[in-house]
């Protein structure tokens, strides 16, 4: 099991500054979301692919995955055929940088459309995506996030996919959200959880899904995080558990020069008790 951060966490970095981050705090890798104050698009990472792939491979720092921007819930059939190209691209890019994965949302459920019916068209695209992929070398990821917060939701999908090339995000914070313990979400995906998202954070007011997002082990998801990792290892999960501290959106928590290094430490020690048992 490694560790990695999303530059979600320091948005305002370069590739230089990400590179040394993740040599001075011991981190294993980099996810790549942002990328000096802008969220990092697939037109912008074409643009900048020569010098991030040069800066990386220089400082000898993997890119464990990065973000696509795309989700495939809404009704519009053309909607979700430019998302499919724009992911599959984001897919031939990330076979560019070296990065193994690229991560999509789902997106928001539509209200007026059977959940099932969501999930055949989203199963449709992926499909296709994941075949390119294979092609590739390259896996996608979907995130437990927005409308495919619960588990079950992503495992709809997965069993509709079951390509090598397609596997589960666990991001340990919105299923939590969504009341399911970590066991409940190991049984619905565990198998074919290939990345995983931390942070830690209390609830702002009781029965408020309202966050403030907190330090590691200073929050109530600790503990599930700490879980997650458990059950994870026991299957013998050999991928990355990348710090995913909201920075980007929420500049009024702790800096990356503070929250990078308490990751890495806290994580280390996660890391070694779920090895340990």
């Amino acid at each position: 099991m490694k560790i990695a951060f999303s530059t979600i966490s320091c948005p305002s970095y370069d590739a230089e500054q990400m590179c040394r981050a993740a040599k001075a705090y011991g981190y294993d890798a980099v996810e790549l979301y942002a990328l000096e104050g802008e969220r990092l698009t697939v037109p912008i990472l074409e643009q900048r692919l020569p010098e991030l792939r040069r800066t990386f491979r220089e400082a000898g720092v993997p890119i464990c995955s990065l973000n696509s921007w795309g989700q495939f819930s809404m009704a519009d059939p053309k909607a979700r055929a430019a998302m499919e190209r724009q992911v599959t691209r984001a897919l031939e890019l990330a076979a560019e940088l070296g990065s193994p994965q690229v991560k999509t949302f789902g997106g928001a459920l539509p209200k007026d459309i059977p959940p099932e019916t969501v999930f055949d068209y989203v199963a449709e695209h992926v499909g296709r995506i994941a075949r390119r992929g294979e092609a590739l070398g390259v896996r996608l990821l979907l995130e437990t996030h927005d409308g495919f917060s619960p588990s079950g939701h992503v495992k709809a999908i997965l069993d509709r996919v079951v390509s090598p090339a397609f596997a589960a995000l666990w991001d340990v914070h919105h299923p939590y959200r969504m009341g399911e313990t970590p066991e409940q979400v190991d049984a619905a995906i565990g198998r074919r959880v290939a990345h995983v998202h931390v942070k830690d954070c209390v609830r702002a007011a009781a029965g408020e899904d309202k966050w403030h997002f907190v330090l590691l082990g200073e929050g109530e998801l600790a503990p599930h995080v700490r879980r997650a990792m458990a059950l994870l290892a026991h299957r013998g999960f050999d991928g990355c558990v990348s710090v995913d501290w909201e920075k980007q959106w929420h500049p009024e928590i702790a800096d990356p020069e503070v929250a990078l290094p308490h990751f890495a430490r806290k994580l280390r020690d996660y890391v070694a008790a779920a090895a340990a048992g």
